[in-house]
């Protein structure tokens, strides 16, 4: 009681001396940061929307500006997996199978191999536990073929792609975001991520690529990196289908095995070309006849994706685009048939729409945040939390964003503060944009959902994630 009654006392004199966000009383303190950044020459430029409410009842506890609808960049992140659990359900999996429409006579496939995707975005990736690299699962299926007596294959090895759209990327991604890794497309067949990595060396004046992995059929790369500072400023462009890339801008000197990483040009032909190497290497020779396709198909192998539990946990714990478009036009799939964004969109706001949350002004553009023309307001964003939270996927959910101070994208904010383990959120990030979104456990024992959206800020990274910080330290210690 007596450490209640000095702070009060001489709360004043600690906000003095620690800063606004450091005072007791929580109420004024949210209510007292959010007036002062109203001042700040820093967000004078800005636009922003905040909104704190509490769970339980939906009560607002604070907000500036709710209704202003703005991009959140990867904060679409949470609203993409919030219906993802309700469309597709936690234990939902992708399914990727090797079929054929040929008949096998004396060790003789009489057909075509086909490699039907729908979807899966782990597909050849080792980042879930229980995954296998692509190498490694291509092989194994070689010699699963082998071991079922196919050492020939009279047609070709080919892709059904008809789960998905032709639109592996929306119309609005920015031309400098589309050749990088996270700008990866998302087709019904994706491996390794879509993306692939540049290995560089360095002098104190010259640039070269020692090294691609993996190695891409036919894909040219123009070198135009120079030398210059200390972090990797190198950018990679190149439309998907093209097979040509350039990289500019510029790495640190007097580096060797320097990564930059970039989006595979056509990953479902990446796909077959990998295929066909692990069946030759397999023994399976593959005669490439061109073969009339029969109307029906034999399923040889079915690989099981991981459970889109896992998969959205990577989701918004790692920030990985494609997962998050993948999972977009997947509910576009299962509700439609065919995979696409449109379809993707109104999959997603089916499930909004219950929320019960006013649309105005929201609108999508894609599943991960990419794109600048998302524009969602943090009175909508709370109302979907709040929403989400009292599902049954609910806990789930939660558990799939970041905690301060602990994991994800917010490991490394608010450590050593009353806040550290007790905001989880999903991040958002693009030039001039900061988001976060998701719960804080208040000091009064109760859960509350938040959203703080700034554009157009005229600082630093740096300074304007301290104040989010100083933001999330003040909810925590919210007591009415």
């Amino acid at each position: 009681m007596f450490a209640v009654l000095y702070h009060m006392k001489y709360g004043i004199l600690v906000a003095f001396f620690f800063g606004i966000a450091e005072l007791v009383n929580a109420q004024n303190t949210v209510g007292q940061l959010l007036a002062q950044w109203e001042m700040e020459p820093a967000l004078k430029t800005a636009t922003w929307s905040f909104n704190m409410v509490r769970v339980e009842d939906g009560n607002t506890i604070a907000s500036r500006n709710p209704d202003t609808c703005l991009p959140l960049a990867s904060g679409m992140k949470a609203i993409t997996t919030l219906a993802a659990y309700e469309v597709l359900g936690k234990d939902f999996r992708w399914e990727t199978t090797l079929k054929t429409d040929g008949i096998l006579t004396d060790s003789i496939l009489n057909g075509n191999l086909i490699l039907h995707g729908y979807g899966d975005p782990t597909l050849g990736s080792s980042r879930i536990t229980g995954s296998d690299r692509f190498d490694t699962l291509f092989r194994s299926w070689a010699a699963t073929l082998y071991a079922s007596g196919i050492r020939v294959i009279q047609g070709r090895v080919l892709t059904d792609l008809s789960s998905m759209d032709n639109d592996p990327v929306p119309g609005s991604w920015n031309w400098d975001d589309i050749g990088q890794y996270y700008g990866a497309g998302c087709y019904a067949t994706n491996i390794f991520e879509n993306t692939y990595t540049l290995y560089y060396s360095s002098t104190s004046s010259k640039t070269r690529i020692d090294s691609i992995f993996p190695t891409i059929d036919g894909m040219e790369v123009t070198n135009d990196v120079t030398v210059s500072g200390s972090r990797d400023n190198a950018f990679i462009y190149g439309a998907p289908g093209d097979l040509h890339r350039r990289v500019t801008g510029y790495i640190p000197a007097n580096r060797k095995a320097f990564e930059v990483d970039g989006s595979m040009p056509d990953p479902p032909a990446f796909a077959v070309q990998e295929l066909k190497k692990a069946l030759t290497d397999a023994g399976i020779e593959i005669r490439q006849s061109s073969m009339t396709e029969k109307a029906q198909t034999k399923v040889l192998i079915s690989h099981q994706s991981p459970v889109l539990d896992s998969v959205i946990w990577h989701t918004n714990r790692k920030s990985i685009n494609l997962y998050a478009e993948s999972i977009l036009k997947t509910m576009a799939w299962k509700q439609t048939g065919t995979g696409s964004y449109t379809s993707g969109f109104k999959a997603v706001r089916s499930v909004l729409s219950k929320t019960g949350a006013n649309m105005d002004g929201f609108n999508m553009e894609d599943g991960s945040g990419l794109s600048r023309l998302n524009a969602v307001s943090s009175a909508q964003m709370t109302a979907f939390l709040s929403y989400a939270y009292r599902q049954p996927f609910g806990t789930s959910y939660l558990e799939s964003l970041s905690v301060s101070g602990v994991s994800g994208t917010l490991k490394n904010i608010t450590g050593g503060t009353v806040a550290e383990g007790k905001v989880f959120a999903k991040s958002g990030s693009m030039q001039k944009v900061r988001s976060y979104s998701g719960f804080v456990q208040a000091s009064d024992g109760k859960l509350y959902a938040f959203c703080i959206i700034v554009n157009n800020y005229n600082c630093s990274s740096s300074v304007i994630r301290k104040k989010l910080e100083d933001l999330m330290v003040a909810m925590v210690r919210y007591a009415p």
